[in-house]
């Protein structure tokens, strides 16, 4: 059985707003050099590579929200 698109997305909030999830998405956030350009000067193939995680992060983002993915920017990712 499909979700629908917002059930989907409330399952989203629900995994990554927990502690566990948080740290989960700060992992990501590395593994998927989010905030960093992706361009490996000697390898376009890397390029691609960090480019495909970079997308899988983003669309981690959207499914989240704007407004719960700032919230957890502030609280997690950027929490060094």
């Amino acid at each position: 059985m499909k979700k629908n698109l917002e059930d989907l997305k409330h399952e989203y909030q629900m995994v990554f707003t927990s502690k566990e999830g948080g740290d989960v998405l700060k992992d990501l956030q590395s593994v998927c050099f989010y905030g960093f350009s992706p361009y490996v000067s000697d390898s376009v193939r890397e390029t691609d590579r960090r480019i495909a995680k970079q997308e899988v992060f983003q669309y981690i983002a959207d499914m989240l929200g704007e407004k719960t993915f700032k919230q957890l920017q502030t609280e997690v990712l950027n929490d060094d």
